[in-house]
């Protein structure tokens, strides 16, 4: 599970770009 966002994505729970 990852906690931090993806790297263009905001540092938000759950959001991470494939």
């Amino acid at each position: 599970m990852v906690i931090h966002g993806c790297r263009r994505c905001p540092l938000l729970p759950g959001q991470q770009d494939s």
